[in-house]
């Protein structure tokens, strides 16, 4: 379970704004107007989306990826995501395995 892996963690409740499954529903942690506990030294300015599961040997589902696109265009439709956005992975911002390092 996420949220008990968080609070395991030390953090007060899911760390990721929101979580899209292998179906593609797309779940809201903390949302669009909290900030993230997701990735150290960026949460500030970032917004974090988790796709559950382990991408290590495939890729997530079309349905995830379609879920995650649409969540992505909503937020710069609200205003919630900046037009031109980079687009970051754990890995990118210097966590690996999904568990911020930094």
């Amino acid at each position: 379970n996420i949220q008990e892996g968080h609070f395991h963690e030390g953090y007060d409740d899911i760390g990721y704004n929101f979580l899209i499954d292998f179906y593609g529903n797309v779940y809201e942690g903390r949302g669009w107007d909290y900030r993230g506990a997701h990735a150290h030294k960026f949460n500030n300015f970032s917004l974090g989306i988790n796709f559950i599961g382990n991408f290590q040997f495939h890729r997530p589902t079309r349905a995830t990826r379609k879920a995650g696109k649409k969540l992505i265009a909503c937020g710069v439709e609200m205003g919630k995501i900046q037009k031109g956005y980079d687009l970051n992975c754990h890995r990118d911002l210097g966590a690996a395995g999904g568990k911020d390092t930094s």
